[in-house]
């Protein structure tokens, strides 16, 4: 049996509806006539629905009813302005406001109730606070988004915040449809495959972490990612996350095998005789230190086996160089040399440059062939071996025991005949007690070690190095400068030499661009001012300094040391010549015009 409707009680629910509809309208007209601030409620069209008195003595606005005028008529200038809250003053009136808006979704219908207030004087100093508080956001939103890695945070809650332009073109997502969500609602990642997640809640970093994972939206995304912390006092508050494009170091590496590959066919044609033109050898280092001349000696006698070499020396003590003469005096000589830096490349690109990979190892990965193969033959030079992770050390450790590699993604042993020369720029002992590199590694590459002496500890050398560099780089820059003079010797002597033979080498290249075409020895005067080594440059550089101290030096203004130096050369020029700026400019090997240009820059006159 149907229910029937009854009319009558349905015209007395809708008469209720009806007074309750008429009481809630007056009550909401009595909160916005009680308010201090001016209320004004808009549609999603930006017309007018409600408003109160307030805000129309805010405006001094008296004609006619403003119901279903656009708000825009009022304030041309507020679609404009992406705010929450902000400061605003009305053009007619010089009033300063602070305008808050809020908007609400009711069933299918927007509004936006926008509140407000005059600002007087205790409200001054909020205003100012305020204001200075967006300088800042729009500042900082404007370098995220002007840097080339994607950056997104999240809050305490696991709540995205941040979000800028490289991440949106990394994703696939624009800011406004994720900012607010969670994690979980844009990715197909959980806790503990979040590193965002997981690190908001252990509080430690991630740093360049691999990861592959996909968003709800279907894109596949491919990243180099370190993930911090962030803190507010001893609080956390949230974690970002900065993302590299892995794709791009995938690029990278495929170019690096393809030029590899180019090489290997290249030196399979190439003569003993081209070949020793290409590389460095024993009798090309220059020395006569005791300690130097020994280690020469060991590395010498080694070369004559195919025993793994580990060369230990500082940065720019030349122990790729030593690595190239001692597959120049091996039986290996006519096959190929091959040098790859262990801490330049992440640790996924590393592995498949070794050991070569197998087509869909990876996205984009084809059948390639590793250095190892590639150096079939030959040597394979891997510098920095303590920055090499320690998961990949273990395969290398293999690799090294079975004299067999397997590519990348590929199931098949291939056998090789490569002579490993590694070097270490840490002292070994303290690279394995700090992890950085595997006691059982370093012991099968260590079976014959090889220590270079840093410069500071073959003084004896220095005059003969820098004679070399400076023949050498006669030819080079079309001089003919003598040497050293005794002043310049005597500071070279007394310097800590962080950079050992490379800095040298460097040091000597930037006097001989400098000094006058008719001086034949290198002076105080065209040595660089930030290697504090003269009266007149930073005594305290002098002092023999403690590593804390070294790391500080290399903080000094280098740039503002070079302009000083540069000065005192012209005004020395100037003052030869008598102030003739031809002369000068001839003198200091220059155009009239370029001095004049100098002069001008430098502030002289």
């Amino acid at each position: 049996m149907s229910r029937k409707s009854n009319p009558l009680s349905e015209d007395i629910n809708g008469a209720q509806d009806q007074q309750l509809s008429h009481y809630d309208e007056r009550f909401l007209d009595a909160v916005m006539q009680g308010s201090n601030e001016g209320i004004v409620v808009t549609n999603a069209e930006g017309e007018i629905l409600k408003y109160n008195q307030k805000f129309l003595d805010l405006l001094e606005y008296s004609s006619g009813n403003l119901i279903g005028s656009p708000l825009i008529s009022l304030f041309p200038d507020i679609p404009s302005l992406d705010f929450d809250i902000v400061n605003y003053k009305i053009k007619n009136t010089k009033k300063k406001l602070i305008i808050r808006r809020h908007t609400t979704s009711i069933d299918s219908l927007h509004f936006e109730t926008i509140y407000f207030s005059e600002v007087n004087s205790s409200q001054k100093e909020f205003a100012a606070k305020f204001e200075e508080i967006r300088l800042f956001k729009d500042m900082y939103e404007k370098i995220l988004n002007s840097i080339d890695e994607g950056i997104h945070s999240i809050d305490v809650h696991g709540n995205l915040f941040i979000y800028n332009s490289a991440q949106e073109k990394l994703e696939g997502y624009r800011a406004s449809e994720v900012l607010g969500k969670h994690v979980t609602e844009i990715y197909n990642l959980d806790r503990t495959s979040s590193l965002l997640l997981k690190v908001l809640e252990e509080g430690r970093p991630i740093f360049d972490y691999h990861q592959e994972y996909t968003t709800k939206n279907g894109n596949y995304i491919d990243v180099l990612c370190s993930t911090v912390p962030l803190y507010s006092g001893n609080k956390i508050v949230g974690s970002a996350a900065i993302l590299k494009d892995f794709s791009k170091f995938r690029q990278m590496a495929e170019k690096i095998l393809y030029l590899q590959e180019k090489l290997t066919v290249k030196w399979s044609k190439t003569t003993s005789i081209q070949q020793k033109e290409r590389h460095t050898t024993f009798d090309q280092l220059i020395g006569l230190n005791k300690q130097f001349l020994e280690s020469i000696t060991w590395a010498k006698t080694a070369a004559k086996s195919d025993s793994p070499i580990l060369i230990f020396g500082e940065t720019g003590t030349g122990k790729e160089l030593f690595a190239q003469s001692i597959h120049e005096e091996s039986r290996r000589s006519r096959g190929p040399f091959l040098a790859i830096n262990c801490a330049a490349i992440p640790e996924n690109l590393l592995e498949g440059i070794l050991f070569g990979t197998v087509k869909g190892a990876f996205t984009g990965a084809i059948n390639r062939v590793g250095l190892f193969e590639q150096a079939n033959g030959g040597s394979l030079f891997l510098d920095e071996i303590n920055s090499m992770p320690l998961a990949l050390q273990a395969k290398l450790l293999r690799v090294l025991e079975e004299k067999k590699v397997r590519r990348l993604g590929g199931n098949e042993e291939i056998p090789i005949d490569t002579r490993i020369i590694s070097s270490c720029n840490v002292t070994p002992t303290i690279a394995i007690e700090r992890g950085q590199i595997r006691a059982d590694l370093f012991y099968r590459l260590a079976v014959v070690y090889v220590f270079l002496p840093p410069l500071r500890d073959r003084l004896d050398d220095l005059e003969l190095l820098s004679n070399y560099f400076i023949q050498a780089l006669n030819i080079q820059l079309d001089k003919s400068i003598s040497g050293l003079n005794h002043e310049v010797i005597s500071a070279f002597k007394n310097y800590h030499w962080p950079g050992n033979v490379r800095q040298l080498k460097h040091t000597i290249e930037c006097a001989m661009n400098i000094i006058p075409s008719q001086e034949k020895f290198i002076s105080p005067s065209h040595i660089p001012k930030y290697l504090g080594l003269f009266s007149q440059d930073n005594i305290e550089l002098k002092i023999e300094p403690t590593e804390q101290e070294v790391k500080k030096n290399h903080t000094l203004s280098v740039l503002s040391q070079i302009k000083e130096q540069e000065k005192d050369l012209i005004i020395n020029a100037l003052k030869k010549s008598k102030g003739n700026v031809a002369r000068a400019a001839e003198e200091l090997g220059m155009s009239r015009q370029l001095l004049q240009y100098r002069l001008k820059r430098l502030n002289l006159k």
